[in-house]
């Protein structure tokens, strides 16, 4: 399993590196990064009602 992860980890940082430069890819990192942040901030925000 940590293998698996860390190979996974470091085929995403070699795609970062090779795709860097080009406008689309940054677009669409861009808006990857934004969904995460929503989904972290929706779940710091849900879990508590969702506890009780």
């Amino acid at each position: 399993m940590p293998v698996d992860l860390a190979t996974l980890i470091a085929a995403g940082w070699v795609a970062l590196f090779w795709f860097r430069n080009s406008r689309d890819f940054s677009r669409i990192w861009t808006a990857a990064a934004w969904a995460a942040f929503a989904v972290v901030v929706a779940g710091w925000l849900i879990y508590p009602l969702l506890r009780r």
